[in-house]
């Protein structure tokens, strides 16, 4: 029995283009920080230590204490003087982003049926962003984040996609078997192999794909009616 949906957020809970949000995002980045630090170029590294952090799982260390040596390191500047500028852009700026993301009208009916239906939610997107960005960013899908009992974050979060680790700590944080577990998402490598390698049951979103199938096959796939009519055939089997 299925009793967890594991849901990604760019392109599944939420339909998005990755390259215009990262272009909106990293822009509005740059204009919030520029006042606090007059001529430095922050973006770059911020993006470079992001990518540090997503590269192997952190041997220990959150992703947010990942990301925090990173950025350490790509700017020999200790992580304080900027800490309270980001948290002030992640808890003020960033969320007025979500209107140039509207809700896709099927989602919220999706994740009433199975919230109804007593199944465990997670929001599985990869953990890059710390709590108040990913809460936020769940709103922008027209959801409550209290809809579901787990949100992956920087904070919360050892290891990224496409890491094997990063779906064994949410099944081990919610006490959960790869059977137990189905994966939606829209992108191959980071949302369908491992899950399919750990058993995971999947459904790949196809609306807005990214990545190439070349021999794997998902267990299921299509677009959002197609997944509103699966989760219809996983409760109807119960």
């Amino acid at each position: 029995m299925i009793k967890a949906f594991l849901f990604d957020l760019d392109g599944t809970l939420l339909p998005m283009e990755v390259d215009r949000f990262l272009k909106l995002y990293l822009g509005d980045l740059g204009q919030a920080l520029a006042p606090h630090f007059p001529g430095e170029q922050l973006v770059e590294p911020v993006v470079k230590a992001t990518y540090d952090m997503i590269a192997q799982p952190q041997d220990g260390m959150t992703n947010e204490q990942g990301f925090i040596a990173a950025f350490t390191r790509r700017t020999g500047r200790e992580w304080a003087a900027y800490e309270g500028p980001l948290n002030d852009y992640y808890a003020g700026r960033f969320p007025k982003l979500g209107v140039h993301f509207p809700p896709h009208p099927m989602v919220a009916g999706i994740v009433k049926k199975l919230k109804d239906a007593g199944k465990t939610l997670v929001v599985a997107t990869n953990p890059v962003f710390p709590d108040a960005a990913l809460r936020a960013r769940v709103c922008w899908t027209g959801l409550d984040p209290a809809d579901f009992a787990f949100i992956t974050t920087y904070e919360n979060s050892h290891a990224a996609k496409p890491h094997a680790a990063y779906y064994e700590e949410i099944m081990a944080k919610l006490g959960l078997e790869p059977g137990q577990c189905c994966m939606v998402g829209n992108d191959i490598g980071e949302d369908m192999l491992a899950p399919m390698a750990l058993g995971m049951h999947t459904f790949f979103l196809n609306e807005q794909p990214l990545g190439d199938w070349g021999e794997v096959t998902p267990c299921r796939g299509g677009g959002y009616a197609e997944l509103d009519r699966f989760i219809d055939e996983v409760l109807e089997a119960e």
